[in-house]
């Protein structure tokens, strides 16, 4: 290559590079005071349905949280989900809580929880919050312990005093929708209220968790035991063992059982703002879909 070949290259990279750097936005002076302040950075929202594509979520909002030095909470607001924004200071931390409207998580969909850190750009970031919508009528069926379908007119289970019997419920979530806070560790609850005089168990296989509130503000007079439920999205369905156990005292048709769900979901605490990964609210409010009853188990 001639000299003027490589001199011509030469001149082409240092554009180049004087181009580039032109597009990056400094901060700091040529005497290093730093200039990260004066940026003008901020967050624009939008939201969208977790299944359905262009669903509209334009009536939802974020519910934005600043951390100073990563530890104070720093309330901003709710913000619309439909351009709604909000002013940031390049690599301050924030915490989205999409599908919050204002001080209540949103009725419709699950709140999507994101931690952010904003970039050092004198520029806006888009952000698009993405929620399943809550499922609150799950189809449920209770199966005797061969198989049939129970209803209040057929199959009601016989069971004689001191029995084990191995019954089943199969629960559906609807198609596009979740019940329960998708992408946590915590999962739903199932409950069992029955009466303590005719039965010493009612249990499945999943572990034992919390009594919701919303359960025992609904029983009165009867034992209950809760178990775990896996979060359900669209469509899944899942067959669950119920594992009876009768006392001394002969079980009838005046025992039957009562099947209840309670979703896992999020809420912050009014006073705290600390986070809940719950059934119910600091106050023993239901949080999600209100309770379900998934039916009744019939004895005979």
């Amino acid at each position: 290559m001639d000299k003027n070949a490589i001199l011509a290259a030469v001149i082409i990279l240092i554009f180049f590079m004087s181009s580039q750097s032109q597009t990056t936005t400094p901060t700091t002076t040529t005497d290093g005071v730093d200039l990260t302040d004066t940026l003008d950075s901020s967050i624009s929202f939008t939201g969208k349905d977790m299944f359905m594509a262009g669903t509209s979520t334009a009536s939802e909002y974020v519910r934005v949280i600043a951390l100073d030095g990563g530890t104070r909470l720093d309330d901003l607001g709710a913000k619309s989900l439909n351009s709604g924004t909000v002013s940031t200071k390049p690599n301050d931390q924030y915490i989205l809580y999409y599908f919050f409207n204002d001080t209540v998580p949103s009725v419709n969909y699950y709140v999507s929880v994101e931690r952010y850190t904003a970039p050092i750009q004198d520029a806006t970031d888009n952000k698009v919050g993405e929620g399943c919508a809550i499922d609150t009528t799950l189809i449920s069926s209770i199966r005797d312990s061969s198989g049939r379908t129970q209803s209040s007119t057929a199959y009601a289970q016989s069971v004689t005093a001191n029995q084990v019997i191995d019954v089943s419920i199969r629960l559906k979530v609807d198609y596009d929708k979740c019940y329960g806070m998708p992408n946590i560790e915590k999962q739903n609850a199932i409950c069992f209220a029955y009466p303590s005089a005719a039965f010493t168990k009612v249990e499945t296989t999943t572990g034992t968790t919390n009594i919701p509130t919303s359960v025992s503000n609904n029983v009165t007079g009867k034992a209950i035991s809760c178990y775990n439920m896996p979060v359900l999205i669209d469509g899944q369905d899942i067959e669950l063992p119920i594992v009876l156990t009768a006392s001394s005292t002969e079980p009838t048709i005046a025992h039957n059982i009562t099947v209840y769900a309670e979703d896992i979901a999020f809420d912050l605490n009014q006073n705290t703002l600390a986070e809940i990964y719950d059934y119910n609210d600091e106050s023993g409010n239901s949080l999600g879909a209100p309770l379900i009853g998934l039916g009744t188990i019939y004895i005979t």
